[in-house]
């Protein structure tokens, strides 16, 4: 984490000071946040979440939220040892327990006025784990509003910790598979209609 997070703040401080205006977009994979980390903690978290998944380890996205705002900063959890633990990219930040083990987001929430004296100093005190989710449902077409009008639904799998978002890292390329597998059932449809048509003709 160390390494990517000086990593990124350089070249962050690279594109400000060449004055070029980056946009980012929803679209982009891991490599483009690693180029062009503009988009702050989302930059930072997935970059973190994709080079822990390729060392084998499992992730997932934690947002956090404030007053009923969300989305305000993201995170990431990463499974070690049995437990999830969480770590803050853009701050280059693991909370620690008082046994010397590493916490995670839920045992931070639980004890905020613990944790929040190891934060830096240009910490957002709005960064306080009031308000922590593993998906924010309701960004979800049709999925999304279901489980929205379930709330002992959203509760259990909040509770399991399902996060979703980093399931599709590379975007374009499951973009490619849903084409493909578009275009595969387009084409067994016009087969099966040719031989419905051809056993017409023969009869």
């Amino acid at each position: 984490m160390h390494s990517i997070h000086n990593d990124l703040n350089s070249k962050f401080e690279a594109i400000e000071a060449s004055g070029v205006t980056i946009e980012p977009s929803s679209l982009w994979s891991p490599a483009d946040h690693l180029e062009n980390p503009v988009c702050y903690c989302a930059s930072y978290t997935t970059v973190l979440a994709q080079t822990l998944r390729v060392a084998g380890y499992p992730v997932r996205k934690v947002g956090l939220g404030k007053d009923g705002e969300l989305a305000i900063h993201h995170v990431c959890e990463v499974h070690l040892d049995g437990k999830w633990v969480l770590m803050d990219c853009l701050f280059d930040l693991v909370f620690v327990k008082e046994d010397g083990a590493f916490a995670s987001s839920k045992e931070v929430n639980a004890n905020w006025s613990g944790y929040e004296v190891q934060v830096p100093e240009n910490y957002d005190p709005n960064y306080d784990y009031s308000t922590f989710y593993f998906t924010n449902w309701n960004k979800i077409p049709v999925v999304g509003k279901t489980i929205e009008a379930m709330p002992s639904l959203k509760l259990w799998l909040h509770n399991k910790g399902v996060s979703v978002r980093f399931l599709l890292f590379d975007v374009w390329l499951w973009i490619g598979v849903f084409l493909l597998a578009l275009s595969a059932l387009f084409g067994f449809r016009l087969y099966v209609s040719k031989i419905q048509q051809e056993r017409v003709r023969g009869r």
